[in-house]
């Protein structure tokens, strides 16, 4: 396998911006450090964007690395109004 990445939908509960409440979630989308270059990685988000469109869902989002984020705001992905925080204990 060259390239993966894996999309879910779930549900939040309805704002004004999105009263269906649905949301789709991009996570893990890797590739081979030998296959990277290629556009493997941009056709795996191409073809979870397209799935999410077809199942209705009109917000999607994803956690960048550093490496990802420039493929990420290439395909129209930026900072959202809420970004999020985390704590750690310990």
């Amino acid at each position: 396998m060259a390239s993966c990445g894996l999309g879910v939908v779930y549900t939040r509960l309805p704002g004004p911006r999105n009263l269906d409440s649905r949301v789709g979630y991009i996570q893990w989308v890797a590739t081979d450090p030998a296959w990277r270059g290629r556009g493997y990685a941009r056709a795996v988000l191409n073809s979870l964007l397209e799935w999410f469109r077809g199942e209705g869902v009109n917000q999607c989002e994803l956690h960048a690395t550093p490496a990802g984020r420039p493929l990420y705001e290439s395909l129209g992905f930026g900072i959202g109004d809420h970004p999020g925080l985390r704590r750690k204990e310990g």
